[in-house]
């Protein structure tokens, strides 16, 4: 039988302790031999979670096991959790490849092909599912206590600021605290003193904020800036000292609730009544917060009053590729 191995790991931590992706390899090609398959291909998955399917090299997988010249016979795995950590997903996932005659065999957890074994398969992954929850549950806890220390969670530091190494040991080697970067936070008061008094006049709003960096020379981490990169810091109250964790779920991107959220106080970039000010006239600039200013605004005529009289809606201009309306 010709195979195809997935290997996984969600994190280094796991290659850490044992479950690593040559771990993987060696034992399933180990296994292969043993039964007497051949190995056609091998797809590794670095630092992903199998609780969806946003996985490059699963996606990769499925498509050639899909394709018309299907090069092997079955997907193997070292278990089913590094398939999918997710019930419904294993279920539908494995349902596509029994569609075009291609077996999904763990060799840590062996199964028949009937259906007592689609069964206890299912009772494994439901198991896996709940086991990945709680696992989030307990990183989650994990991080807030950290931030809840003064510490930083996160890959890449906010700009303006530097994640340095601390002495103190983590979970995942030494702990770390954001420190301004000499070089990004004066391009961080630059912005504020912009949005605050432009260039003396009036204050600047935030595209022509861009468009004087660019113009400068100045780069955001070697890209050119654009209208959301200078929002973001504007609108971000780490740059006055504090820095907010736990706002936003990462899976479903819904904001939590604000007693959910973990200040951390951190060294400002800039005054926090400076922050206040440039939002101050942010607000009173902002044309979705002034309706006079959007009415004075608008191509159309009696904006805002024309409403139908069915249904009560507003009017609305819309434009057509054609060029009517």
């Amino acid at each position: 039988m010709k195979l195809a191995l997935y290997v996984r790991v969600s994190t280094v931590r796991q290659a850490d302790e044992g479950v690593s992706i040559d771990g993987q390899v060696n034992q399933l090609m180990a296994w292969a031999q043993r039964e007497g398959h051949e190995v056609i291909e091998v797809y590794r998955e670095l630092g992903v979670s199998a609780t969806d399917d946003r996985r490059p090299e699963f996606r990769r997988m499925m498509a050639d096991a899909t394709s018309p010249d299907r090069p092997f016979d079955a997907v193997v795995v070292f278990s089913l959790s590094r398939f999918f950590r997710d019930a419904y997903g294993l279920a539908n996932y494995e349902k596509q490849l029994r569609r075009v005659k291609v077996k999904l065999i763990s060799i840590t957890q062996q199964t028949s092909e009937d259906e007592a074994g689609q069964m206890v398969r299912q009772i494994l992954a439901s198991f896996d599912e709940y086991q990945s929850k709680e696992n989030g549950k307990n990183v989650r806890r994990s991080m807030v206590e950290n931030a809840q220390q003064g510490f930083f969670n996160g890959s890449r530091a906010p700009f303006g600021y530097t994640a340095v190494k601390t002495d103190v040991k983590g979970r995942a080697g030494f702990k770390r605290r954001l420190e301004p970067n000499a070089i990004e936070a004066e391009a961080v008061r630059t912005i504020f003193k912009l949005a605050i008094a432009g260039d003396g006049s009036e204050p600047w709003g935030i595209k022509r904020i861009a468009a004087e960096l660019n113009r400068r020379g100045e780069t955001f981490r070697g890209k050119e800036w654009t209208r959301q990169m200078v929002w973001n810091i504007v609108s971000t109250t780490t740059y006055h000292g504090e820095h907010i964790f736990n706002r936003r779920d990462t899976r479903s991107g819904e904001f939590r609730q604000d007693g959910e959220w973990v200040i951390t106080k951190v060294p400002p970039i800039v005054s926090k009544e400076d922050w206040e000010k440039a939002a101050a006239l942010r607000a009173e600039r902002a044309p979705g917060g002034n309706t006079e200013h959007r009415a004075a605004a608008s191509p159309t005529l009696l904006p805002g009053l024309a409403k139908c009289a069915h249904c009560g809606a507003g009017f609305v201009l819309v434009s057509g590729k054609g060029g009517t309306y």
